[in-house]
């Protein structure tokens, strides 16, 4: 997939990374079932490329989140432009949404770990917020302050969980306070939302034990 997707785009005008989960267990050493795309400029024009050079059928766009989908080997592949966007206290949608720098796409990131990108390239690595540290230490840490990152999605404190359960990660002091403090919050998100994610990891003994201590509304 990796290799298909960097001889297709080479040419194209801007760095692209891998972006995510995919770059955390491949440090990890572990399978990836996710590749998502984070590019330096239209992440349309990426995907109508893949879609010219016939690696995809007709990709679908997001014009409002400046995201498109497209399906290569059967696999969904999120290309996104690198963003910045801004939300309402009654909503987890962003209410604007507009390009920016690399730098500022990390801010928008849920945890320290899946907050890496991949140059698609050359390889290089680049890490904002001390993701790799996070990931050898083996802890789950919001990107920015814990409840402003669980006001905007509350549905990262489910994910917070997940994280910590299926790698057998601990939650960092400051981000599993804020969690508990903000999870009324969660009553915003709906609740297929939620069971998908539940559903990853709530039947573990690691699961109901954190879910038990954090007091989440599950």
């Amino acid at each position: 997939m990796i290799a298909l997707l960097a001889d297709a785009l080479k040419g194209y005008r801007g760095r692209i990374y891998i972006v995510g989960g995919a770059v955390r267990d491949e440090i990890m050493g572990r399978e990836t079932f996710d590749t998502d795309i984070c590019v330096e400029g239209s992440s349309f024009d990426a995907a109508a490329t893949l879609y010219n050079k016939g690696i995809c059928p007709k990709p679908v766009y997001y014009p409002g989140c400046l995201v498109a989908s497209v399906l290569i080997g059967g696999k969904r592949v999120d290309i996104a432009s690198c963003r910045r966007e801004e939300y309402s206290p009654k909503s987890r949608t962003p209410i604007k949404v507009e390009p920016a720098p690399l730098s500022e796409d990390v801010l928008r990131r849920d945890f320290t770990v899946n907050a890496l990108y991949k140059d698609l390239f050359t390889g290089e690595i680049i890490d904002f917020v001390g993701g790799r540290d996070d990931i050898d230490a083996k802890i789950i840490r919001t990107v920015i302050d814990p409840e402003v990152s669980f006001d905007r999605d509350p549905l990262r404190m489910v994910r917070c969980l997940r994280f910590a359960a299926t790698l057998g990660f601990d939650t960092d002091p400051a981000t599993f306070a804020a969690l508990k403090r903000c999870r009324d919050r969660l009553k915003i998100v709906p609740k297929n939302k939620i069971n998908e994610e539940t559903i990853r990891f709530a039947h573990t003994p690691e699961g109901k034990a954190l879910i038990a201590e954090s007091g989440l509304p599950l």
